[in-house]
């Protein structure tokens, strides 16, 4: 369970750096880098 939560985190942080790194236009449905970061926000649950 701990290795999952540490990986589920790492995503979270680097999909967080990558929005941030895509600035307003990684913000849209469209873009990769939100798809990414639902995932990753998901991944909790």
């Amino acid at each position: 369970v701990s290795a999952k939560y540490m990986a589920q985190k790492a995503a979270r942080a680097n999909a967080e750096a990558a929005l941030h790194c895509a600035g307003g236009a990684g913000f849209g449905n469209a873009a990769e880098a939100s798809r990414l970061y639902r995932d990753a926000a998901a991944g909790i649950f």
